[in-house]
């Protein structure tokens, strides 16, 4: 939010980020409102690196804003609290038991699609909105008179599914699971693809 008229603000906001690897960084910047259209709107800005909070505790703490574009560096400083933990409603259980027949063929494939990150800007709305086709190639086998197949001119059909759409975000996530009926020999040629909605309206 926005503090006007106020050298000393107070925010008092909390925000919650998906955060996984302890190599990934947090950059805050704070900006001023009254020049958010001119070059110097940045006061200052921190980073905090995740490998600083391993230790899995709280951690309340003034930060400098630096801001390389000035003389004096150290523009002000920001307080903030951090607590980098685990969040169960975060992971997806992928738990499935062991196939009850392990003596017949398979011919199901099991598909969860988790989630995609860090997907590209599409248009000129400065986000995305993705959702995934799952595309399945199967063989439509030619037989010869001897009734053997011919595994070498094989024609092959398609079975396609969709995911949900999601809307304007680059970090989707979707757990959703798909069920394809593959009769044997398994197929190889198998695709995801990522598809931006806001582009292809058509696909709907």
């Amino acid at each position: 939010k926005i503090v006007k008229r106020n050298l000393s603000p107070i925010y008092m906001e909390r925000f919650h980020f998906e955060a996984h690897e302890i190599s990934e960084r947090v950059l805050i910047q704070v900006y001023d409102a009254e020049k958010a259209k001119q070059k110097e709107q940045v006061i200052g800005a921190v980073t905090l690196k995740l490998s600083d909070f391993a230790n899995r505790c709280p951690r309340r703490q003034w930060f400098d804003l630096l801001n390389d574009n000035i003389q004096d560096k150290i523009q002000g400083q920001v307080e903030l609290l951090t607590w980098w933990h685990h969040e169960p409603r975060l992971v997806l259980d992928l738990h499935l038991p062991n196939d009850p027949w392990p003596d017949g063929p398979p011919n199901q494939l099991i598909v969860s699609l988790v989630r995609a990150r860090n997907l590209p800007i599409m248009g000129d709305r400065n986000t995305c909105s993705p959702f995934a086709l799952l595309e399945i190639e199967k063989p439509k086998m030619n037989r010869k008179r001897s009734g053997i197949a011919d595994y070498a001119n094989t024609d092959f059909s398609k079975l396609i599914e969709k995911s949900r759409i999601i809307r304007h975000d680059r970090w989707p996530a979707w757990e959703q699971t798909f069920c394809f009926s593959i009769e044997p020999p398994p197929i190889d040629d198998d695709e995801i693809d990522i598809i931006d909605d806001d582009a292809y309206p058509t696909l709907r």
